[in-house]
């Protein structure tokens, strides 16, 4: 339900009508009051459970409308007046849970941040293990030997690695998690 349904739901149109001025009275069923969008001597503005209709001049609407048309101020500034005239605090209600959801989500972007940091400097340290470990091998194949090119090949890709895991950006180090974790990039 939207904030234009709740304040709706929780005034009536002559309580509205009322408190901005107009004399509302009870006629059978329904409310009658002068209608301010015209002169005019008689009651022709009937106020319904859930909206208003003037027989003399057409204007018809809500309670929402009735405020804004009446202050000159767009619908969601009526909203707002309506909410904070008759203490509803629907609005105030949902500035609440917007600035909890913002606060929950900057919550769940802090435990990304901290996980991904955590899983950064894991893998920096297991690489440089990697990459000490390709150094080595590298001494003890010979230039002609196959592997050696797989040795060089790794080491590359090794030191690529660690520059984004120390020096990239939370996007690189994000990216290059995607990569690992698909399998698409081996050491």
């Amino acid at each position: 339900m939207n904030i234009f349904e709740e304040v709706k739901k929780n005034v009536t149109l002559w309580s509205v009508g009322s408190f901005y001025g107009m004399e509302v009275k009870r006629q059978g069923k329904h409310h009658v009051c002068l209608c301010p969008f015209h002169k005019e001597r008689t009651p022709s503005m009937v106020l319904y459970a859930d909206g208003y209709k003037c027989f003399g001049c057409g204007e018809s609407g809500d309670a929402v409308k009735l405020v804004s048309k009446l202050c000159n101020i767009s619908p969601l500034e009526a909203v707002k007046k309506i909410d904070q005239d008759f203490n509803i605090g629907i609005i105030a209600s949902q500035l609440r849970h917007q600035a909890l959801k913002r606060h929950q989500d900057m919550d769940e972007d802090k435990a990304l941040v901290i996980g991904l940091n955590k899983w950064r400097w894991e893998q920096y340290d297991s690489l440089c293990w990697a990459y000490r470990a390709a150094n080595k091998a590298v001494l003890t194949v010979s230039i002609e030997d196959k592997q050696y090119k797989d040795i060089i090949y790794n080491e590359q890709v090794i030191e690529y690695m660690l520059d984004i895991l120390q020096f990239g950006s939370l996007k690189e180090i994000a990216e290059l998690y995607c990569y690992i974790e698909r399998g698409e990039l081996n050491v």
